[in-house]
């Protein structure tokens, strides 16, 4: 059986390995990690597609570029929707007993606006310019009576978030 002689690493290579291993490595931790960050943001001026239905928001792509920003919405549900763009600083949104959003405690600022009243099967759009980067919530604020019963669409679970870059 043969066997090899160890190889010898020069101590000046050896210290310039451990230095660009450790650099890569940093470079690879800097690098933000998000939930679904293969898919691509849209680029400001883009559009993002949103589908509404019982009781969900599905924004496609989830991400955006800063700038304007174009919400193209589409009711594929079989009840009443609206689409709701507020930005978020991590916390709960303010809650009605209810429990839909106050949309009345949300500070101006923080409102990028609405498409109202989308029937079953209807579309909508949303156009904001100058959306800046930072976390949103993308919500449906209809509170129904359905025979007797309150049908909250927040707190069904109709909202998600979206982040803008």
């Amino acid at each position: 059986m043969r066997t090899s002689a160890p190889t010898r690493v020069h101590p000046r290579t050896s210290g310039l390995r451990a230095l660009v291993g450790g650099l890569a490595v940093a470079a690879l931790a800097a690098i933000p990690v998000t939930a679904g960050a293969l898919e691509p943001a849209a680029k400001s001026g883009a559009t993002v597609k949103v589908k509404l239905f019982e009781f969900q928001v599905k924004p496609k792509p989830k991400f955006a570029t800063a700038g304007t920003v174009r919400f193209k919405v589409k009711n594929i549900g079989t009840e009443k929707h609206e689409f709701v763009v507020v930005k978020s600083d991590g916390t709960e949104l303010p809650l009605l007993p209810d429990g839909s959003v106050d949309e009345e405690a949300i500070p101006e600022a923080d409102k990028f606006g609405e498409v109202e009243d989308l029937k079953p099967k209807k579309s909508g759009s949303l156009t904001v310019k100058s959306l800046p980067a930072g976390d949103y919530v993308l919500f449906c604020n209809i509170v129904e009576d359905m025979s007797g019963t309150t049908m909250v669409h927040y707190a069904e679970g109709m909202h998600t978030d979206f982040t803008v870059g």
